[in-house]
């Protein structure tokens, strides 16, 4: 049976059924597992707004710093580029030193960036600046899947995932409604006649340092090493899952690299993000070029081109932002779809079967999108790809922590490399494509990548473990 002196071996006794409940024998069971889902949604949040604040003021920092949308895309391209790249190393520290250390370090590198960013002033500063914004942000999401691991059972950690995720989504939606409003308003009350969109960059960078203090003194690796758990809430969490403080795990390189798992889910990770990186990069200046004219009539700007452009820029924020509510409406569901159909169809098939849907979906959708002139519409398919994109994520997030085991901070940052390098890839393609106007190939490229991703999703058996349950009791070398 699991102890704490063996806190990996599996445990005689099956799990209870509840999925952060407290019913029971665990009635009087203290509720921090919440805050630390709480404490990691706000990280997600403050991770996707100081990532996609550009998104919406795309057109601004094109003119302001004299680029072009080829210049553009590398600048998007470059930060998937170092963020891919970081992946494994930043995974890896996290599974060394702990995420309490590390996930601060990272928060408070890549909010400095940002506010760094508010400062630049040419292409080449811009492009160092995020290069390093992609290297700081590398260890966030792997950090949290280490720790969601040790504070969440198995049975509810694809709701827990969902969380995480809905905070990136949201954090995204409040990136593009809020910045072209926050500009107008610093602009306002500051008086910035030139580029305020920098203000803001500074404003969102801030957030990062309130968010580590709390972080700092809320949050500890486990449930034991956290003063305000009880007894309860510790039976409750170490029901199969890493609950102990154990030596800092040597990284198994032969597995990570010849496991089945981590290349498909690598392989999918690569073309979901050439699948969705359109929606967070381009989408608002491909519906200024292509809706333009429908927006200014919307607002009655006239012919007058200041007025057009004005009303051009109040909309263009509020009418992308749209997509990203349906992400987050999409993790939401995709959480829960995700453990009811593990319940229902078991281990293997509950994990499957969201990504292939969505893939298969998505797919069609973008197909759709190529012959749709009305704006509206175009919206509402944007936004049913991003739903459908981030119902898969929660049964993708739990699967890497179903294989894992003690090293899935290093997995997840793994096939998170792997992923983002392809969204690095596409941004740079996309920007090219944009300034030839060849938007219909951004389209049936990104249909091509969610029909590889459903078909991946066949092989991937979230019951084969990375390392056997012997290799992990051993000691690192």
């Amino acid at each position: 049976m699991s102890s704490p002196l063996n806190p990996y071996q599996s445990p005689q006794t099956p799990p209870p059924v509840e999925s952060f409940s407290e019913q029971g024998k665990f009635g009087s069971a203290t509720a921090v597992r919440y805050r630390i889902i709480g404490l990691t949604v706000a990280m997600s949040f403050i991770l996707y707004l100081d990532r996609f604040c550009i998104g919406p003021v795309t057109t601004n920092i094109i003119s302001d710093l004299n680029l072009d949308k080829a210049q553009f895309g590398w600048a998007i391209g470059l930060f998937f580029w170092s963020y891919a790249l970081c992946q494994v190393p930043a995974g890896w520290l996290c599974d060394v030193f702990g995420s309490r250390k590390a996930l601060l370090i990272y928060v408070i590198g890549w909010s400095a960036v940002t506010m760094c960013l508010g400062l630049a002033n040419s292409l080449w500063m811009f492009l160092l600046l995020r290069v390093l914004l992609g290297a700081a942000q590398a260890g966030a999401y792997p950090s949290a899947a280490g720790y969601i691991k040790k504070w969440i059972p198995v049975q509810g950690r694809a709701g827990a995932n969902s969380m995480v995720t809905m905070g990136g989504r949201f954090g995204g939606v409040i990136a593009f409604f809020f910045t072209p409003m926050l500009m107008l308003l610093m602009a306002w009350i500051f008086n910035i006649q030139v580029s305020p969109w920098r203000a803001v960059f500074i404003l969102y960078g801030l957030m990062g340092f309130i968010w580590a203090v709390f972080f700092w003194f809320g949050f500890r690796e486990t449930p034991r090493q956290h003063s305000a758990c009880n007894a309860a809430e510790v039976a409750f969490v170490e029901q199969g899952t890493i609950s102990a403080t154990t030596a800092p795990p040597a990284l198994p390189i032969f597995a990570l690299l010849s496991h089945p798992n981590v290349w498909l889910l690598s392989i999918g990770g690569f073309f979901i993000n050439i699948g969705w990186i359109f929606l967070v990069s381009f989408l608002t200046p491909y519906i200024e070029e292509t809706y333009g004219a429908d927006l200014a009539q919307w607002m009655g700007a006239g012919t007058d081109p200041k007025a057009i452009k004005q009303a051009v820029e109040s909309l263009k924020g509020p009418l992308t932002a749209i997509t990203g509510m349906a992400g987050v409406l999409g993790s939401i569901t995709g959480g829960i779809l995700a453990d009811i159909l593990r319940r229902k169809f078991g281990p293997i098939w509950g994990r499957r079967i969201p990504g292939m849907i969505a893939g298969f979906i998505a797919a069609g959708v973008y197909i759709v999108s190529l012959f749709v002139d009305n704006v509206l519409v175009f919206l509402f398919l944007m936004s049913l790809i991003y739903f459908l994109t981030d119902l898969g994520l929660g049964a993708l997030w739990a699967t890497y922590q179903d294989f894992g085991g003690k090293y899935v901070s290093s997995v997840l940052g793994f096939a998170n490399m792997c992923g983002n390098l392809g969204a690095a890839g596409f941004t740079i393609v996309i920007g090219y494509l944009a300034e030839a106007d060849l938007w219909p190939v951004v389209f049936m490229l990104s249909s091509g990548s969610f029909l590889i991703v459903a078909s991946v999703w066949f092989f991937v058996d979230p019951t084969n473990p990375l390392v056997k349950e012997s290799e992990q009791l051993a000691p690192p070398v």
